[in-house]
Order: C-alpha cells, then structure tokens, then sequence
C-alpha cells in the first residue's frame, strides 16, 4: 500500500494484492470510500447477505456507503500477477470489524479486506 495524496481532508493510497491470506473478518469505514481497480481483478465480498460479491476489473470503480462491512482479495486466487487499486476516502479511523465469536473490536489500518 502507498500513499498517493494526504490533504484537504481525504486520502488517496494505492493497494496491491498479491498472495494475501484473505482476511476472514470484515472491513467497515465510517465515511464513503472509492475503489478503482488499475490492474487485475478484484473480488469484493459483503456481509450483508443480500448484497452479491462483485469482481471488479481494470476501470471499474466501487462506490462503498459509510459502514458497508466487506472483504477484497486479488481473484482469482491463482492469478500470477498482483492486483492493484486505488481507494480514495475521507480521512478518519477504519476498523476491522469482529467475526461471529471474536471478543472485541480490532483496531485495522487501510488493509481492505487482507
């Protein structure tokens, strides 16, 4: 993950996955959070039930609504290259938010979902 723009009260970093473990709880921010796929494909999963998981592709944008809980990992998994986006938010805290049976709340940087 890099930093790409810090000010005026949002954010923009660029995120690569490769090889990551996906990550088996979910990611949740306060604030609308943009993701723009640049390279490889993206699967983005939901905790709400009603909401499909959705692949995205090189130029294809998710607009996520503040407290959307989900995960995103590099797809299909036996890709032989990173995928890369960009994810662009209002600067505050995110959290992780705990799996069914987890004591707490977990404190989670700008990982989205891995």
């Amino acid at each position: 993950m890099g930093l790409l723009y810090s000010g005026e009260g949002i954010e923009a970093v660029w995120v690569s996955k490769d090889a990551e473990k996906i990550d088996r709880g979910w990611f949740q921010y306060p604030r609308v959070d943009i993701l723009a796929v640049l390279k490889g494909r993206l699967k983005v999963e939901f905790r709400e039930k009603s909401a499909p998981p959705r692949v995205l592709r090189p130029g294809d944008v998710l607009v996520l609504l503040p407290r959307t809980a989900c995960r995103a990992y590099r797809w299909p998994r036996n890709a032989s290259r990173p995928t890369v986006f960009l994810a662009v938010y209002r600067k505050t805290g995110a959290r992780r938010v705990p799996r069914e049976g987890e004591g707490g709340p977990a404190g989670r940087s700008r990982g989205h979902g891995g």
